[in-house]
């Protein structure tokens, strides 16, 4: 069978055919905890990369390395958030279920 393309199959997928376990949930919830604190790595290359273009002039290439950097750490976070609370949905939901 293939794989689940769509939030809607995978969920649909674990609730009515057991596609994962709960254990499987659990890493995968905490996989996506790991991505929400990955964009806390981006802190310290903005810091360090700031005040070079602070003291040194702006080079518009610098500018555009920080802006990429604030946006991919911003969008990991987010990104991050939305699958946890999806995942711990599901965690919950099959629970319920196996109850």
């Amino acid at each position: 069978m293939a794989r689940p393309r769509t939030w809607g199959e995978v969920r649909r997928r674990v609730l009515e055919e057991d596609y994962y376990d709960l254990a499987e949930l659990e890493r995968r919830r905490r996989k996506a905890q790991q991505m929400k604190y990955g964009g806390i790595l981006v802190a310290p290359a903005l810091v360090l990369l700031v005040p070079q273009v602070i003291f040194e002039g702006v080079p518009w290439l610098m500018l555009l390395a920080i802006g990429l950097m604030a946006y991919s750490g911003i969008s990991l976070y987010v990104m991050g958030r939305i699958f946890e609370r999806r995942w711990d949905e599901l965690i919950r939901e099959k629970s319920l279920l196996n109850d």
